[in-house]
């Protein structure tokens, strides 16, 4: 069994069945590591994936605003991110350009965010012209 583009391609004999994902809001738990935030996806095929380029900054600040998370060894929080606007979100961005496999997003209050090409596991179109983000406890 294997994971591409948030669907599970299954092997049966010589038949090959695939599975896709396609919910609209997907959540994650980033973890403080070392000194960024880091998360897994062992569904997708993503371990201790890296936040960095300014999305770590980002997470920091939301963590901090809106849970009092402070980043340390231990900490955690639920991201919930979506390509669509959805009820309580926190911080939308909008895709800007391409680098090194994966893009950087602008927010609406100018922060800049370098999303990886992991972000193309959760969204089988690539990355979103869009991402819209809510942390939760």
């Amino acid at each position: 069994m294997r994971y591409k583009n948030n669907c599970r391609i299954n092997r049966i004999g010589k038949d090959k069945m695939t599975t896709c994902i396609n919910n609209s809001l997907f959540t994650i738990e980033p973890y403080w590591v070392g000194r960024t935030w880091a998360f897994d996806a062992p569904n997708l095929g993503v371990m201790a994936e890296p936040f960095v380029a300014g999305t770590n900054i980002v997470l920091t600040q939301l963590a901090k605003t809106r849970l009092g998370i402070e980043p340390s060894d231990g900490a955690k929080f639920q991201l919930i991110f979506s390509a669509q606007k959805f009820p309580g979100l926190h911080l939308s961005f909008r895709r800007q350009e391409p680098e090194f496999d994966g893009y950087w997003y602008i927010s609406e209050s100018q922060d800049w965010a370098w999303f990886s090409s992991a972000m193309t596991s959760f969204f089988s179109n690539g990355h979103p012209e869009e991402l819209h983000l809510q942390v939760l406890r």
